[in-house]
């Protein structure tokens, strides 16, 4: 019978023309190892589990999780020996008993968490320039976007999903496509390997996040007639569409510090409202940051003023001299309109 090999993560393994794809695809990265005594192994490298073959009831038994560490001074079979024990003593069953037992526990793990979690989303943006990305080893994070998930119903792709969370705290968390998928999953108490398939690919979400915050926060800053005429001066000669103009306005950024702003929720500013008695101008705002030195905002000031051979210098404007003082005596929050 003509044979043909299989490419896998970790090995290479000789299938037989004829063989069930669902015995193929079990049997991806996984290998059979022999102690001196006899003793069978069987490693799933990928998801970092070994089954142990009892030789009194001729079974397949969870192994203890340090045993994948002492495998390689045990003898592994070669493909014509470790296809005869997969076909004769498949070691499949243990390996979905241990994958059942590992989706219970994270299952039980998170029901708690979600209920003690400090941690809420309180929005969700495409731009998180400026932001910290959460500890994604800390669960709470994770446990407070699975609630919000679930509170509002959102039934989205993983490989549809663009939209990033965003903390109380202004830290947010991303994933990649099959992430997504997983998080789904999860929010469904789904924990099983590969949960996150049946929401990654060729899934057709019902309900996607919207980008913006819960609770919008607008701030309105009272500027002078000075600051008001720049601005309009800015809106007007921008849109002139004179090259020369454009050159000299494009990409202008307004900074200002909102650290002593009675704002309830600073991480959910969206806009920022100039005010000058019956003049008016409103902007979306890009960025918020926190910064902890002039240090810090002398290279925010250089990083807006780059230029390269694709893009005009940019224009930072706002009250740098005060903020740079303010800076001298502790942290300062900020927020950045760019692209005036």
């Amino acid at each position: 019978m003509k044979k043909t090999e299989l490419n896998k993560d970790f090995d290479a393994i000789q299938i037989e023309e004829g063989d069930d794809i669902f015995f193929v695809a079990e049997i991806l990265n996984k290998a059979i190892y022999e102690d001196e005594t006899g003793n069978l192994y069987c490693a799933d490298f990928y998801l970092n589990r070994v089954a142990v073959f009892n030789q009194t009831d001729k079974k397949w038994q969870p192994g203890p999780k340090n045993i994948i560490r002492e495998l390689d001074n045990y003898r592994k079979l070669d493909d014509e020996e470790a296809m005869r024990v997969f076909k004769n003593n498949p070691p499949f069953d243990c390996f979905k008993e241990m994958e059942n037992q590992h989706a219970d526990k994270l299952s039980k793990h998170y029901l708690k968490l979600r209920k003690e979690t400090k941690h809420e989303v309180i929005g969700w943006t495409d731009n998180v320039r400026g932001r910290k990305q959460a500890n994604d080893s800390d669960d709470l994070y994770f446990a407070a976007l699975l609630n919000d998930i679930s509170k509002n119903q959102y039934d989205f792709s993983g490989d549809e999903m663009y939209l990033i969370p965003v903390f109380e705290d202004g830290t947010y968390l991303d994933f990649s496509s099959r992430g997504w998928g997983g998080v789904l999953a999860a929010s469904r108490y789904q924990f099983q390997d590969m949960a996150y398939s049946a929401y990654t690919f060729m899934y057709k979400g019902k309900k996607y996040p919207e980008k913006g915050f819960y609770k919008k926060e607008k701030v309105i800053i009272e500027v002078s007639n000075e600051t008001m005429e720049l601005l309009k001066k800015y809106i007007e000669e921008f849109f002139s569409l004179d090259d020369e103009v454009l050159s000299k306005w494009y990409g202008a950024n307004y900074i200002h510090d909102i650290t002593n702003l009675n704002i309830q929720n600073i991480e959910a500013v969206e806009e920022i409202e100039f005010d000058c008695g019956d003049k008016k101008a409103i902007y979306e705002v890009s960025e918020i940051r926190t910064l902890n030195s002039v240090q810090e905002l002398d290279e925010l000031i250089d990083f807006l003023n780059e230029k390269d051979e694709y893009t005009f210098p940019e224009l930072v404007i706002g009250d740098i001299d005060t903020l740079r003082k303010n800076l001298q005596n502790g942290t300062r929050r900020i927020v950045v309109i760019k692209n005036l």
